[in-house]
């Protein structure tokens, strides 16, 4: 359909306003739990039919509030590096030409608005660094004009916290325990923080290249498309989820339509705790992403919240969860995401 065929992960600028029922954010909540949960599983563990689930998704996915389903992958265990960069910019008419060759290019894989029209955060994710070298140096050489300052940091880890915002008023929440089927969440749930190294192969890769920004497609139509038996494409793909290459599949969606702001918290920090703090930061509903960086901030989180009074309320809950160990911090609005499609070779 066509907003998958068009979607890399961009959200819309417009602002829409519309609500999102108990049932609707249960569905949204497990499959942020794993997009590839079957409609027929969730219409079990939320007691109705497959046929409400298959209309309330696709539903969601025509008003424009969710885009598309991405797979998360470990670019490490690909082989990638990956470097995010900030660049501060003067105002002017080149501005769109910039922006084109950024989503044109399939080293950057993330592009955001934080701010103003003037703030620019992109991502890059390179073979190694000897080709980060190349690509910024043509990418100066091309736009220094538009550029007044950047920085760069480099990428260690990230972590896909979950949508656990959208049931934070409710008693309970809704529980999947899919151990056959094509979710793979077994090898999710009995996979060990440090999975094997694994050698991908092209047919692998070609996989990856399908799914990274549909998680969702089936596997009957995945071995179709890429002339292979469906259980070697189940087969590959349980492989590598166990060896922790795919992270999570999720879905991906505007919350602004919700009334949420997305706002990124920059943490500088010594001593930290970080089985401890990986934890608080999973139990927080607010909290959605995590990454860790080599630079000037070394640890940050996206947050979801209705208004900076409970942005401010979210800040202070996690100074007081690091206490002596936050030596700075520093916040932005993110205004407009461009691009978010990461990259498999």
């Amino acid at each position: 359909m066509a907003f998958i065929d068009q979607f890399v992960g961009q959200f819309n600028e417009e602002q829409k306003q519309m609500e999102l029922d108990l049932l609707d954010r249960k569905i949204m909540y497990l499959l942020s739990r794993n997009a590839r949960f079957s409609e027929s599983s969730i219409a079990k563990a939320l007691k109705i039919s497959k046929e409400v689930v298959h209309y309330r998704i696709k539903r969601l996915q025509k008003k424009g509030f969710l885009h598309g389903f991405i797979t998360v992958l470990d670019e490490e265990k690909l082989g990638l590096s990956v470097y995010r960069i900030n660049l501060t910019l003067y105002p002017s008419y080149s501005f769109q030409r910039l922006l084109d060759s950024l989503l044109a290019d399939s080293r950057v894989t993330n592009v955001i608005h934080l701010n103003s029209r003037l703030d620019i955060q992109l991502t890059a994710t390179t073979s190694d660094a000897r080709e980060f070298d190349r690509f910024f140096d043509t990418f100066l050489h091309e736009h220094h004009t538009l550029i007044k300052d950047y920085t760069i940091s480099t990428f260690l880890e990230e972590h896909y916290l979950g949508l656990d915002f959208l049931l934070e008023n409710t008693a309970e929440q809704p529980h999947i325990s899919e151990r056959k089927g094509s979710a793979f969440q077994r090898e999710f749930a009995e996979r060990k923080r440090d999975q094997y190294s694994l050698k991908l192969d092209e047919k692998d890769h070609q996989i990856l290249n399908k799914i990274v920004m549909n998680s969702r497609l089936p596997i009957l139509q995945l071995s179709q498309s890429l002339g292979l038996a469906p259980t070697s494409v189940k087969k590959r793909l349980s492989t590598m989820v166990t060896a922790g290459v795919i992270k999570h599949f999720i879905p991906y969606a505007s919350f602004s339509f919700l009334g949420y702001h997305w706002y990124f918290l920059h943490l500088r920090t010594k001593n930290v705790k970080q089985p401890s703090f990986l934890e608080f930061l999973r139990q927080h509903p607010n909290i959605i992403w995590l990454s860790r960086h080599m630079g000037k901030w070394n640890y940050h989180l996206s947050i979801f919240t209705r208004n900076n009074t409970e942005f401010n309320q979210v800040v202070q809950e996690v100074q007081g969860h690091l206490g002596d160990s936050l030596i700075d911090y520093s916040s932005s609005t993110v205004f407009k995401q461009y691009k978010y499609r990461p990259r498999v070779t």
